[in-house]
């Protein structure tokens, strides 16, 4: 039975597992990517900063060539590797290279895809050169301590440190001499840390977000610097030749520095015991426009230990600020930082991982979902109910959309567990696939 407000579970229903509708972090989102004369051909994105597969909007598979042009692409005989073809992506006109002798009767198969073995392969090795470990480390994947005989509370996860309290974040503006920067910096500032925000159709600011979402467990505000006007044109920087992300960092390290000059007191950001600072956001002016995790292409990742004031940094986000203003990738980005949550999509792309029931999968870009229950859990912020040993046939009040979720054990194995949460589609759920009981296999 349940009503607007409430749900009721049943102990006898708690080994039901239901599969849930997935998709990844961009599911076909629209970018104009930049072709080698500067004119622009508008595509569609699948994947994430690792790896990434781009078609046109008519569903034909795309890849550059040698020289940088967006090509249609073909297999190679192993389907290990996209190739590009001799016809170039001629979606928009002002093309500046001559396609006469470009042949227009090619056979182009539409979604055409490599092997998810290769897709796998591409991922990690991107991710190796950041050093990034997404995954949650060994000890905070083992189970709470045996409540007390007389209670049905679950204690924290062992090895967890709950993130409760005020943090306070570094974010940086960035703008170059050929994109020069449009949005006010009053804006961004409103975007991170403004309660009540609204602007560009969000549902609250960054800061509003994770309070709501914690419980009010959490207030996390940013200081916003900048712009730093960059040393070279966003083109040095977001080009198709360079490695991935080795001139995002370095013009990281030159706004880094120029905040460091400046007199900044990086000692006021919060940090861990180490005096590592948890939360660095680089934004900067303009769109991404090589495609295939190339150039400044939106991510998570690290740097060699930056000191000042007697403080490192480490890790840090980069998004480009574009022409509005999104509080998804922000917010999916900080649960990286702030919390080490790990990503909750499937890397090979043959799964939507948990879909749009959780901020560290894919969400709606104004009103991302909560996180689920388990990274509540990891981040001290429910009140779980362990219901492992609880009588058959007990009934339990759930209210969606809440701090409160239920927990049954696996007792031949201690690293196992379920969670078991109610969603109704209001408030922060309102853009979850669909309202009822979440049970996450952990």
């Amino acid at each position: 039975m349940k009503n607007r407000y409430t749900f009721y579970l049943s102990v006898l229903l708690m080994l039901v597992f239901q599969r849930y509708s997935f998709s990844a972090p961009l599911n076909g989102v629209s970018f104009d990517l930049e072709q080698p004369d500067g004119s622009t051909v508008p595509v569609l994105v699948w994947g994430d900063e690792f790896y990434q597969h781009i078609e046109s909007p008519d569903g034909f598979t795309l890849i550059r060539d040698k020289n940088g042009w967006i090509c249609y692409a073909k297999l190679s005989p192993d389907s290990s590797e996209l190739l590009p073809t001799d016809s170039i992506y001629t979606f928009s006109s002002g093309l500046k290279k001559s396609l006469q002798d470009t042949p227009t009767n090619i056979n182009r198969e539409k979604h055409i895809s490599i092997r998810k073995s290769e897709r796998i392969k591409h991922h990690t090795k991107v991710r190796s050169f950041f050093n990034t470990t997404d995954n949650v480390a060994e000890e905070t994947l083992q189970p709470s301590p045996a409540p007390a005989p007389d209670s049905n509370t679950v204690f924290p996860l062992a090895g967890v440190t709950p993130v409760i309290g005020k943090y306070l974040g570094l974010t940086i503006l960035i703008d170059f001499s050929d994109k020069p920067a449009t949005m006010p910096v009053d804006s961004i500032k409103n975007f991170v840390n403004k309660q009540g925000y609204k602007s560009y159709n969000n549902n609250g600011s960054v800061r509003d977000y994770f309070y709501d979402v914690s419980g009010g467990k959490v207030d996390y505000q940013n200081i916003v610097v900048g712009y730093y006007r960059a040393k070279n044109p966003k083109t040095y920087y977001d080009n198709n030749t360079s490695t991935f992300a080795l001139r995002a960092q370095e013009l990281i390290r030159e706004a880094l520095t120029w905040l460091k000059n400046s007199g900044f007191d990086f000692t006021q950001l919060s940090a861990d015991s180490r005096k590592q600072i948890y939360a660095v956001n680089v934004l900067y002016a303009g769109t991404p426009a090589m495609g295939w995790s190339k150039g400044l292409w939106p991510h998570q990742g690290s740097i060699s230990s930056f000191s000042a004031s007697g403080m490192s940094i480490t890790k840090y986000q980069m998004t480009n600020i574009g022409t509005s203003l999104d509080i998804s990738t922000f917010c999916h980005e900080n649960g990286h930082l702030l919390f080490r949550w790990p990503d909750l999509y499937d890397y090979g792309g043959e799964s939507n991982g948990v879909g749009g029931y959780c901020i560290m999968c894919n969400n709606s870009s104004k009103n991302p979902a909560r996180p689920c229950a388990y990274l509540r859990d990891l981040a001290g912020w429910d009140i779980v109910t362990d219901i492992t040993d609880i009588v058959a046939g007990t009934i339990f009040k759930v209210i969606p959309n809440s701090n409160t979720s239920y927990m049954y054990r696996n007792k031949s194995n201690s690293n196992e567990m379920f969670y078991i949460e109610a969603a109704q589609r209001t408030g922060r759920n309102k853009t979850v696939p669909d309202s009822g009981f979440m049970i996450w296999h952990v």
